[in-house]
């Protein structure tokens, strides 16, 4: 990482939140509609990009219903690579030339706005390395400390009481991330420098990863103590040892769990 950014605290560094909406959730084949960029800079909103992009396919209308752009709002507007030379500026980070180079921010950026637009990146040949911004991507600590709650976007933004006036619109979804990012430093999720945090994330994704493929979403170790808890069904966010025999008995007869799994609840089975 940068040196820039190694030691910049958050509250100083200027992050620019990205979101996409697009044709569908396949990585490699669908295609932007919208994009949109909010600056932040101490909590509050800098300012702010959005532009529908014509995709010169059609929309499916399930996700028409979702992001509310239609194939007519589309016609008239440019494509990624008409588009492309008003966004370079944004991820060489000369929009805003007061600030140092902005840090990426987003809402499950690593798994898939960034991947997508990759792809139509290199759908149309553009291979500047638009994306060598440093990321932080506020899903994996929403993840890692608030495993037992709905972690959508929308959920995230009830729990912390954090506006989001047009859910599934690119610009209100960065903006929304935006101001997410206070909530989650102040609830002591997150370091107080850019590269603290960024530390951070690069131990956690994957810790959740094995966590993840070790239990799947039947279990994961406490946070704070590493005692194993309850991740799903009638038992969520119960500590393995307190949870009913009967039912982990029923979950262990009935349900083709993962190994790791059946072996914890028949070791805490064994135990009572």
């Amino acid at each position: 990482m940068n040196s820039q950014w190694a030691n910049m605290a958050l509250r100083d560094a200027l992050f620019m939140c990205f979101d996409l909406e697009t044709t569908g959730i396949n990585i490699e084949s669908d295609r932007i509609v919208q994009l949109a960029v909010s600056y932040f800079q101490g909590g509050q909103v800098v300012q702010q990009h959005s532009q529908i992009l014509n995709p010169n396919c059609p929309i499916p209308e399930q996700s028409s219903a979702v992001h509310g752009i239609y194939d007519k709002d589309v016609v008239n507007q440019p494509s990624l690579s008409q588009f492309l030379p008003k966004l370079i500026p944004h991820f060489k980070g000369e929009v805003l030339s007061q600030f140092s180079a902005p840090i990426l921010l987003g809402y499950n950026l690593v798994s898939y706005d960034i991947p997508l637009f990759k792809y139509e990146l290199k759908r149309i040949n553009v291979n500047e390395g638009l994306v060598d911004l440093p990321v932080i991507d506020l899903i994996y600590f929403a993840r890692w400390y608030l495993r037992n709650q709905k972690i959508k976007l929308v959920d995230l933004c009830q729990y912390f009481k954090v506006p989001l006036e047009h859910a599934h619109n690119a610009l209100f979804d960065a903006k929304a991330c935006g101001l997410l990012l206070p909530m989650f430093y102040q609830a002591g999720y997150l370091g107080e420098t850019v590269g603290e945090v960024l530390e951070m994330q690069a131990q956690i994704k994957p810790k959740l990863d094995a966590e993840y493929n070790k239990y799947r979403m039947w279990l994961y170790h406490d946070r704070f103590t590493d005692a194993l808890i309850l991740g799903q069904g009638k038992y969520q966010g119960t500590p393995l040892i307190q949870c009913d025999p009967s039912y982990l008995q029923h979950c262990v007869t009935n349900y083709d769990l993962p190994n790791a799994v059946k072996q914890a609840f028949e070791a805490q089975l064994n135990q009572g």
